[in-house]
């Protein structure tokens, strides 16, 4: 009898263990959960958002065949400029911007954010176009002007080096200008026009290849004006 008294009152002091463990170690997991959220909202400025919400954010360009393709074009392009050992927060901040925008914006403005994020992109990494005179000999722009990758922005015809190179109108170099010069909120509130990104959109098909020495292959499955 004494035997099995024994071995009850250890059996209830092995579960009493047990269940003392299980809810401790639920008190250690709750609290690293809430140290950790603390963390990232101190990463992110303070704003009071959990890692849970922020990637909800972009869940829909998983969702949309544009904004998927938008969306992974913008991440080649992150992966073929990005050098881990040279960070660069205008690219970095540039495609956030861009992602984000791309996950909530309606679908007629995906191409405009498109060529929002090539031209950020392209400053960031310190290849943007000159544009205001002649990219080879530097004089003024006047009469016809083409887009010359080769000599890195407008120039004249007889200048620009040999290569593929783009005729620009005066519509399309204005639309150029805007587009590389312009804060993010005055191209959101005045934006492009379809004309405008047609003509941007075939500039940076010469531009992006000869910036990156390839063709992105997701450049043929962009959404465009």
């Amino acid at each position: 009898v004494l035997a099995l008294v024994g071995a009850f009152f250890f059996g209830v002091f092995i579960l009493i263990l047990v269940v003392g463990l299980a809810v401790l170690t639920w008190l250690i997991l709750t609290l690293r959960l809430w140290w950790l959220r603390r963390r990232w909202n101190g990463r992110a400025g303070g704003r009071g958002q959990d890692p849970f919400v922020r990637e909800d954010r972009l869940r829909s360009l998983g969702q949309d065949l544009d904004r998927y393709l938008a969306a992974s074009y913008v991440l080649e392009l992150l992966r073929a400029w990005t050098r881990p050992a040279l960070p660069n927060p205008p690219l970095y901040r540039a495609g956030l911007t861009t992602l984000g925008a791309l996950a909530a914006a309606p679908r007629g403005a995906l191409p405009a954010w498109v060529a929002f994020f090539e031209a950020r992109a392209v400053d960031a990494t310190g290849h943007r176009p000159r544009l205001d005179a002649c990219a080879a000999c530097g004089g003024e722009l006047q009469g016809a002007i083409v887009f010359s990758p080769a000599a890195g922005g407008l120039a004249h015809p007889d200048c620009a080096p040999p290569g593929p190179r783009r005729a620009v109108g005066p519509a399309a170099r204005e639309a150029l200008v805007r587009l590389y010069t312009a804060r993010i909120r005055e191209l959101a509130e005045a934006p492009l026009g379809p004309q405008e990104l047609r003509a941007v959109r075939q500039i940076h098909d010469l531009q992006i290849p000869h910036l990156l020495e390839r063709r992105p292959q997701a450049l043929a499955s962009i959404p465009r004006a």
